[in-house]
């Protein structure tokens, strides 16, 4: 549901895996599932992922995401 979203508001999701060295580099990450809906993660590993805070695309998705679940929509 969340990869046709992401697609419709034109957002290219990565679901590449993590490695640690990686994290410096990474502007935003987020979490999704059934339970966690669009979780933004700010830190891994004791390390600031991007500013340390939800990034923008994460929040679009969260808007997104909620407003297709208010919408009954999917």
């Amino acid at each position: 549901m969340l990869r046709d979203l992401a697609r419709e508001v034109n957002i290219e999701l990565d679901e590449t895996p993590i490695r640690a060295d990686e994290i410096p580099r990474l502007s935003e990450l987020f979490l999704t599932g059934t339970t966690t809906d669009v979780m933004p993660v700010v830190s891994l590993d004791d390390k600031p992922v991007g500013k340390g805070k939800p990034g923008e695309l994460t929040r679009k998705l969260q808007r997104v995401l909620a407003d297709s679940l208010a919408s009954g929509s999917d």
